[in-house]
């Protein structure tokens, strides 16, 4: 990924989450600059064809070898025969697909365009949530400011997880703990929290 640094220098980074909200997302709160989206999410923003899209697939297949975080291995005893979606990942139609070394590297390998990503390269210290990846991955596109888009338990508390295509039935997701995270990450960059409504 390090051939992708300063890509973007200036610009705001749109990142997109699996709230709720997520649902009634529409082409208005996204401003000019790249987009990052965390995994399923990409099926609710390619549609409006947008350019330079990114979708994050970190979490690896629920089949491959290892799922704990203790032991980060990205190994699959059925790589590349897992179809358009493994666990909690989906294969994007046309986004340059963002793959995590410790936990994806073998997922979706004949995609292209496909980018490899690490936490050494990105300044952290070891393994961390999506939404911190995206975060670290905007600071090295040279990004100035992030807008996060459908992050219902940062901005209301709303815990649960929406998949496009899927029936308004959620499951919670458990990611409360990930919320005290972030500011540490994104202080002294300006941020905009965007929750899409059903009337816009």
């Amino acid at each position: 990924m390090i051939t992708l640094k300063n890509k973007y220098k200036g610009q705001i980074l749109n990142i997109v989450g699996k709230g709720p909200s997520l649902r009634y997302l529409k082409q208005d709160p996204f401003v000019f600059g790249p987009i990052i989206t965390i995994n399923h999410a990409i099926m609710a923003v390619e549609p409006f064809n947008f350019d330079d899209v990114y979708s994050m697939q970190k979490d690896g297949g629920n089949r491959r070898i290892s799922l704990s975080q203790q032991d980060l291995n990205p190994s699959c005893e059925h790589s590349g025969d897992c179809g358009d979606t493994c666990g909690g990942m989906t294969r994007p139609k046309k986004a340059t697909l963002l793959v995590h070394r410790h936990e994806s590297l073998f997922c979706f390998p004949d995609y292209k365009p496909r980018f490899i990503f690490d936490w050494d390269i990105l300044g952290l210290p070891g393994n961390e949530n999506s939404m911190i990846f995206a975060i670290q991955i905007g600071k090295l596109f040279g990004c100035t400011g992030f807008r996060f888009i459908s992050f219902d338990m940062h901005t209301h508390g709303d815990n649960r997880s929406y998949i496009p295509g899927s029936s308004d039935e959620m499951e919670p997701n458990g990611y409360e703990s990930q919320v005290p995270k972030i500011a540490q990450y994104i202080n002294g960059f300006d941020s905009t929290w965007i929750t899409p409504k059903k009337e816009q």
